[in-house]
């Protein structure tokens, strides 16, 4: 069961239904977002940068999405390093999982879309770099030095419901 009473003891149940909302989420963010630049793209298709668009506000959409798909991985990645040491999925230890490195580049970008505001206030804004609004580009995005392509956060979407749907399918 993923809501109410469930079959895994708290914390962990709530933990585990936590972790399904949050890539059911994060994946809902990915196709609008993935909308939301084909309406663009259609609108203009010889404009290349993005906010170049004769509709500023589909890219600004879509970057919305983007923002909340990674803020949304990023909390689902800390829930799934818990989940991972939870006596009750032992089962599941070994499995495919992002690696330490990619869940801590997903946690450094989510963090530079939540504290861009506080870096324009301080005056750190402008001079070409992307401050507190991410850059897409056709295979990624950027904000303030850091990049995530969009190929690694499919990848990490991908093992994240590979994981939960092991969870769901292996109930005691």
């Amino acid at each position: 069961m993923v809501f109410g009473r469930g079959v895994f003891a708290e914390p962990t149940q709530f933990q585990v239904t936590t972790a399904a909302r949050l890539l059911d989420k994060s994946l809902t963010h990915w196709d609008s977002a993935l909308r939301e630049f084909t309406e663009h793209n259609a609108t203009r298709a010889d404009v290349r940068e993005p906010l170049l668009s004769p509709k500023p506000g589909v890219t600004f959409r879509a970057i919305d999405h983007l923002e909340t798909l990674v803020d949304s991985l990023a909390r689902l990645l800390r829930l799934i390093r818990v989940l991972e040491v939870a006596p009750e999925l032992a089962q599941l230890a070994g499995k495919p999982l992002p690696s330490a490195g990619d869940r801590e580049r997903v946690q450094r970008f989510r963090n530079r879309i939540a504290h861009g505001d506080e870096d324009i206030e301080k005056g750190k804004a402008g001079q070409g770099l992307a401050t507190a609004t991410l850059r897409p580009d056709s295979a990624g995005i950027e904000l303030q030095y850091e990049r995530l392509e969009y190929a690694d956060l499919a990848g990490m979407l991908e093992q994240s419901h590979d994981y939960l749907r092991e969870v769901f399918q292996n109930l005691p």
